[in-house]
């Protein structure tokens, strides 16, 4: 039998995995809850903590956003320490000439167009996330200063 103790700290985690997957997809309650199959006052239950879904439908919004119980009932793992985490070199190609793309960067881009609006904002993000993660490390290791972000530089 689960402790009452034990029970909230599930139900408090779910509730926060759950909001996270919901923004991060861009889906309102409403949306959220026709593919799940139950009324956009019960996720907003779910959302406050207030009710819980059956296991059901928590394996239905598993099967949703394709994940395993574990990544929405288990709390989010703890990074490990910066210091922990080796540094990882920026992906630089073997090009002959510079305006050349590999086989790889080409998929990438046809696949890139095949995105709507939102897809591609998308991508956009998440690139300019990592090219400023990058060019930071790479500025701390050689203890240069001065770079543009990512998202200036396109604008």
């Amino acid at each position: 039998m689960i402790q009452m103790d034990e029970r909230a700290r599930i139900i408090e985690v779910f509730r926060k995995n759950l909001a996270n997957l919901i923004s991060e997809r861009n889906l309102t309650q409403r949306e959220f809850a026709k593919m799940v199959g139950v009324s956009a006052p019960t996720v907003n239950d779910w959302l406050k903590g207030k009710t819980s879904p059956r296991m059901n439908k928590i394996d239905k919004i598993c099967s949703i956003f394709a994940i395993k119980r574990s990544d929405l009932l288990d709390p989010p793992a703890e990074p490990a320490p910066p210091a922990a985490q080796p540094p990882t070199a920026p992906y630089h190609p073997e090009l002959t000439k510079r305006d050349e793309l590999t086989e790889h960067e080409r998929e990438h881009i046809e696949l890139y167009r095949e995105l709507d609006e939102r897809g591609r904002n998308a991508v956009d993000d998440l690139t300019d996330l990592h090219v400023e993660r990058v060019r930071e490390s790479t500025e701390r290791s050689s203890g240069s200063t001065g770079t543009e972000n990512a998202a200036e530089k396109r604008a």
